[in-house]
């Protein structure tokens, strides 16, 4: 088996109290979060402005990072990095066609973590988000999460 290591930027968008979710266009019954690898030779901060960039075309102010998430799983050891986006009301109104690769994402919208219906992984997002949005961004403690996708 050709184990590897993947390193993962996600952007945690949040405008009025909702998170920004994707549906991509390969997943049909789940979203997610802005963001993909990190490329040889890029810093994490510098992944996130060009995911983001590369999915929505609009530039992302980075915040702080907020969690890191590990997964040890049979393909790969998996480690995602999850940072605040400060300019979550710039997400309201994303072309696609504008987008390098707009063309992976089959839908982009705004919901309410806590009681959306919606399939969002890493499903601990629906119960960490709320508590970032109650506290605030600035004031929400760094975390380190374990565990599986689910």
């Amino acid at each position: 088996m050709d184990q590897k290591i993947v390193t993962t930027a996600r952007g945690i968008i949040i405008d009025r109290g909702e998170l920004l979710v994707f549906r991509l266009a390969k997943a049909d019954n789940w979203y997610s979060l802005p963001g993909g690898k990190v490329e040889f030779g890029e810093t994490l901060e510098q992944a996130m402005e060009r995911e983001i960039l590369e999915e929505t075309a609009i530039k992302p102010e980075l915040g702080k990072l907020l969690l890191v998430h590990e997964m040890i799983l049979p393909e790969a050891h998996r480690i995602e990095f999850f940072f605040l986006i400060k300019n979550g009301a710039d997400y309201r109104h994303i072309d696609p066609a504008k987008a390098t690769h707009g063309f992976e994402i089959s839908e982009t919208i705004f919901v309410d973590p806590a009681t959306t219906d919606k399939n969002i992984l890493p499903s601990f997002l629906k119960n960490i988000v709320p508590e970032i949005i109650s506290v605030g961004p600035e004031n929400f403690e760094f975390r380190v999460l374990k565990g599986e996708p689910k």
